[in-house]
């Protein structure tokens, strides 16, 4: 389990590992109202004290029954040194 409490921005350093998009199906008209939620699907401990975080990003275009995008990106924490 990754226990990282509350960390100043200014103590870690983030690194984009991947980045991959699972349905993006509807263009956003212009003027729409949108929502997106992010969602930590999987948080764990890498080589050298980092942790690879896991999210699920969701964009919703209101009043449409589907999303408009879903996608899961990973990215790399490590404390700066």
């Amino acid at each position: 389990m990754v226990s990282c409490g509350r960390l100043h921005p200014a103590m870690i350093a983030i690194r984009l590992a991947s980045s991959r998009l699972s349905a993006c199906t509807k263009p956003v008209q212009v003027g729409a109202r949108i929502r997106g939620r992010q969602k930590l699907l999987a948080a764990d401990d890498m080589p050298n004290g980092g942790i690879r975080m896991t999210y699920q990003w969701t964009v919703e275009i209101e009043g449409q029954e589907r999303p408009a995008c879903v996608a899961e990106t990973m990215s790399i924490a490590y404390a700066k040194t």
